[in-house]
């Protein structure tokens, strides 16, 4: 895009999300996402020519939001939108902030890892670019290709849902996929599963205050070359 004069009026985008939308103006701005983390035996040099960490940043369009709607936007604390999704996604490649930093060079591998927490114990979540942390890491990566990726999504095709050792109907037909969204905080199923899964999962909660304590079954999505395996303290929260 070029510099739009000052008494031109910008261009602009609205934006939709599973609840709420955005109207945003376009801007060219430099980003920075913190510091780069040197690989072992490596130094990295910091702007003013000094060794250590250094930031890692790259110059790209962004959207400025002009106007957005009360829900979900006016309870939340944080002030952007980092969207990673796959290029059928996004506007341009100028405003994904993660081919910018590929095509600048200032990513090791094109990957990046996330790690998401409730805040409980001051753990606070994380995401890392061109990689994964595995300090973060409960076991070895496992990987599965991405389906239809032309669509924009981190979309898996799911051979099999199981919850208690039961297979459920909902994937036999071979079609079922799920995508991978940070910005999703609970399972979201087929409503035409919705009720069958609610009562396989659905536990009475007694005198428990956390449900994630609750003697609940395991559910198991199996992947192409790996089963995701979900106990009660991976889908239940505390009341």
């Amino acid at each position: 895009g070029s510099a739009v004069p000052p008494d031109e009026a910008c261009d602009q985008a609205t934006i939709g999300y599973g609840t709420g939308r955005v109207v945003g103006e376009f801007v060219r701005d430099r980003v920075c996402f913190g510091d780069v983390l040197p690989d072992k035996g490596e130094n990295v040099s910091r702007p003013d020519g000094t060794a250590g960490s250094a930031e890692l940043c790259v110059e790209m369009s962004v959207v400025l939001a002009v106007e957005m709607s009360s829900q979900p936007f006016k309870t939340f604390r944080f002030d952007g939108i980092l969207g990673l999704g796959l290029g059928g996604l996004v506007l341009n490649q100028n405003f994904s902030a993660f081919h910018m930093l590929l095509g600048g060079g200032g990513l090791h591998a094109e990957h990046f890892g996330v790690f998401l927490t409730e805040g409980e114990d001051g753990e606070e979540s994380q995401i890392a670019l061109g990689g994964a942390d595995p300090r973060r890491m409960l076991e070895p990566l496992h990987w599965t290709p991405v389906a239809m990726p032309e669509y924009g999504y981190w979309q898996v095709q799911i051979l099999a849902v199981r919850v208690g050792g039961r297979t459920l109907d909902i994937c036999r037909d071979g079609t079922c996929r799920g995508v991978v969204d940070t910005g999703t905080s609970h399972l979201g199923v087929p409503a035409s599963a919705d009720a069958e899964v609610a009562k396989l999962l659905t536990q009475e909660a007694g005198d428990l205050m956390d449900c994630r304590l609750a003697q609940a079954p395991t559910m198991e999505i199996e992947l192409p070359g790996y089963t995701l395996t979900l106990r009660p303290s991976n889908y239940m929260t505390p009341l």
